[in-house]
This record gives structure tokens, C-alpha cells and sequence, in this order.
């Protein structure tokens, strides 16, 4: 493990084959009693712990992931890096709620991921996790507004009010002007954003 200075900005964790990278953010506020070294006290929204993952073919068994332990608190920014194969993606996938783990536990904002069956996995997803694809995976046929309003159809959130909240998302990240083209009318960097719109939607 590897720690810079008492400032807590950045921090190395090598759990396995993995490097978790992680860097509180630097936002201050004047007059904010807020500091980055409380972060380091602030419960943590994510927490592994000894997390195994096998994979099995036969009598083959590939251990993607073998031991791995972290904790993410509010406000951190983290970076999971590592060569192909080192299980970078499962980890996400377990993380997302997308995998379930084979040994060890998961703690999601205070509540344990392991042994929940696929409709809580998916309740979870929808309520507490925001995902950015890395192709997108934006709804051809619909424009950029009722891609954003996606998840919140499912919470059951009023037309109404899950049009006012995809709005303003989409506002958020510069496509005001945007909300009713399609994503074949988009650019790829646009298309992005909408991702990101309705990664945040739910908050």
C-alpha cells in the first residue's frame, strides 16, 4: 500500500492482480466547514472484503478475481487499472450488481449485495448505481430526452416529473438544445452525455 503525504489526495491499494487508484476530490468551498480528510471518516458507500470470483467450465476453474479488499467513501473518485485479464471488468460487473461474488461479502451503502436474489440485484441497480456504458447503449429509436427518463420509468416516477428531472440532467451536461434528436443524430461525444444524463438522472 501507498500513501501520499497527510493530505489523503491519493492513494494506491494493490488487492491481487489489481490496482485500485484512488483520489479524494479537491473541490473547497469558502466558508465550508467540509475537509478532505474527513472523507477518510465518512462511512464508506462501497466495501469488499476478500472477494472471489471463480469461474467454471467443466473441470476448469479460472479464478478471475482472488482476495480483493477496499473501501470507497463518499466523494471519492476511483480508477480500477490493471493488464487484460487481470479481471478489471468483473470487478465492475460485481460492483455494478451485474455478477454475483463467489466468496467474501459486498457492503452497498450499508447494505449487503451477497445472497440477494436477481429482483433485488436489479431494485438495487436501479436505485442505488448509475451506469455509463462504454458504448452507450442508448435506445436507437428514442431521442435523447426519453433515453434519460429510461430508469426512472421503472421506479414507477410520475411522466410528469421524470421529464422535469431528464431535462434538467440533460442540462447538466450541455444538450439544453438537444433533447428531442435520436442518437444517430448525435455525435459520439454528445451521445456520451446522454449516457452520463442518465447515469445522474436518479441521483
Amino acid at each position: 500500500m501507498r500513501k501520499n503525504n497527510k493530505n489523503g489526495r491519493h492513494e494506491r491499494i494493490k488487492c491481487s492482480n489489481l490496482h485500485l487508484i484512488m483520489e479524494a476530490a479537491s473541490r473547497r468551498k469558502k466558508h465550508s466547514s467540509f475537509l478532505i480528510s474527513n472523507l477518510k471518516k465518512a462511512m464508506a458507500i462501497i466495501e469488499v472484503k476478500d472477494l472471489v470470483k471463480i469461474y467454471k467450465t467443466g473441470d476448469i476453474e479460472l479464478r478471475a478475481l482472488d482476495g480483493v479488499t477496499a473501501s470507497i467513501n463518499s466523494g471519492e473518485f476511483v480508477c480500477i487499472m490493471g493488464p487484460s485479464g487481470s479481471g478489471k471488468s468483473t470487478m465492475m460487473n460485481i460492483l455494478g450488481c451485474l455478477d454475483v461474488l463467489t466468496e467474501g461479502s459486498y457492503i452497498l451503502d450499508g447494505v449487503s449485495v451477497k445472497n440477494q436474489n436477481r429482483a433485488a440485484l436489479a431494485d438495487i441497480r436501479n436505485h442505488k448505481i448509475g451506469f455509463v456504458f462504454q458504448g452507450y447503449n442508448l435506445l436507437q429509436k428514442a431521442d435523447a430526452l426519453e433515453n434519460v427518463e429510461m430508469p426512472l420509468m421503472y421506479r414507477g416516477v410520475p411522466s410528469s416529473k421524470r421529464r422535469k428531472l431528464a431535462k434538467e440532467a440533460l442540462e447538466s451536461v450541455g444538450l439544453k438544445d438537444q433533447i428531442h434528436k435520436r442518437p444517430v443524430q448525435m455525435s459520439g461525444g454528445q451521445q456520451q452525455r446522454v449516457a452520463i444524463a442518465r447515469a445522474i438522472v436518479g441521483k
